[in-house]
């Protein structure tokens, strides 16, 4: 996975795919922590917040943290394994991006997604 800073065009840091061996880490469980912290602080500022990526917030690992209704979801290495041909459209935001900014974006009604949680753990998450 590629990663292209804003502001930075032309260029392109790699992304690290973390290997079992290091979900249980300090380090990886640190920036799990920080993902997780500011998840937490934007859903205070902005309701229809959802979500962030590590790159997002200068980590350059393959995670995210993601809230649903009742919890929060970390995802280490996530992967789409299966997902419906049908698709819904939705105005949606990017808060990498000026916030007025907004665009039409097309998405799958059903995913399956597969990555580890928080404690190392691989899992399966359907999505509708």
């Amino acid at each position: 996975m590629i990663y292209s800073p804003p502001g930075s065009p032309g260029l392109e840091v790699p992304i690290a795919h973390m290997p079992e061996s290091f979900l249980r880490n300090r380090k990886t469980q640190e920036a799990i922590h920080r993902l997780w912290q500011g998840v937490l602080t934007r859903q205070k500022i902005e309701r229809d917040f959802i979500g962030l990526a590590a790159p997002q917030i200068g980590i350059l690992k393959s995670i995210i943290v993601m809230l649903v209704p009742g919890s929060i979801l970390v995802f280490v290495n996530p992967e789409i394994v299966s997902s419906s041909r049908e698709q819904n459209s939705a105005i949606e935001r990017c808060i990498s991006l000026d916030h007025r900014i907004h665009g039409l974006m097309w998405r799958a009604n059903s995913i399956n997604v597969r990555a580890f949680d928080a404690f190392g753990v691989k899992r399966s998450y359907p999505f509708q």
